[in-house]
């Protein structure tokens, strides 16, 4: 999953939290939901049924959110996972 998360940020043109913390938490917890479940789905999020939220995809990392609030200016994801090069 780390080797995923650089790729992503680096193609993305995005940046990890510099709260290594919260990092290694995100990383940690998408590498255990892709063990478990197929699909690294977010694990910022509390979610009723796991597996039903990995097949719809939307949560999926990276995901919708996160796509859409890097790409604006200023922006950065709920989690701080990742962030544009103006924060």
């Amino acid at each position: 999953m780390r080797k995923f998360s650089e790729q992503y940020a680096r193609k993305s043109g995005t940046y990890f939290c510099v709260d290594k913390g919260v990092t290694s938490v995100v990383i940690k917890g998408l590498a255990e939901h892709k063990d478990t479940l197929g699909a690294p789905l977010c694990p910022c999020r509390h979610y009723d049924d796991k597996p039903a939220e990995t097949s719809q995809g939307f949560w999926n990392c990276p995901c919708v959110p996160m796509r859409e609030r890097v790409e604006l200016p200023r922006k950065i994801t709920s989690c701080r996972f990742n962030a544009n090069s103006n924060n």
